[in-house]
Formats: structure tokens, C-alpha cells, sequence
């Protein structure tokens, strides 16, 4: 596959992350992990030519496909809070779970 060894994890239902090219997995399908646990480290695995990390957002949607979001909305500082609503794309996603099942 073109993202090599991939560590996906499930936030309930609704929402998923995925992380790709890692090098070494460090849990296991079916582990919960927590915030701040190591889940992966970064390589070069895939397509990739050099040591990289893909990270995606997905969002089930009502017909059941998977809609990628964009993961800089995810990733704002503590205490930051962002809104798409200025750019006429509706409210800024919720934030995922602290606690997460791959």
C-alpha cells in the first residue's frame, strides 16, 4: 500500500485518524491508548524515500463513505480555538476524544 505500515485509530463511530510510512508500530489492534502515548515511530515506509509522517482526519458521513477534513483543524494550540465559520465552511469540527482505540 502506498502509505506503508499505518497505525488507524478509531474515535468512536464518527471519527478516525490515520498515520502513515511509520517505521515501527508500538500498539496493537484492539489496544486503547491514551493522550500522549506512543502509538508509532516515524519512517520511511511505503512510498516514501525518506523518513516522513501522513496524517489524515477522516469523518463518517450519514451515507456511510469517509470524508477526509483538514488535520491543521485538529492540531491548534491549547487554548486556541478555531473556526471555519469565517470561511463559509460552518462550524469547526469537534474535538476528538482524549482516549483512543485503534
Amino acid at each position: 500500500w502506498q502509505l506503508g505500515r499505518t497505525v488507524v485509530l478509531a474515535h468512536g463511530d464518527r471519527y478516525r485518524t490515520l498515520f502513515g510510512h511509520c517505521d515501527r508500530i508500538l500498539v496493537r489492534v484492539g489496544q486503547r491508548v491514551e493522550a500522549g502515548q506512543s502509538i508509532a515511530t516515524v519512517g520511511a515506509s511505503g512510498r516514501a524515500i525518506s523518513p516522513r509522517l501522513h496524517y489524515e482526519v477522516r469523518r463518517r458521513e450519514p451515507d456511510g463513505s469517509w470524508r477526509a477534513l483538514d488535520p491543521g483543524l485538529f492540531l491548534a494550540p491549547a487554548g486556541v480555538a478555531v473556526s471555519t465559520e469565517s470561511a463559509g465552511a460552518g462550524p469547526a469540527p469537534p474535538t476528538l476524544p482524549r482516549a483512543f482505540r485503534p
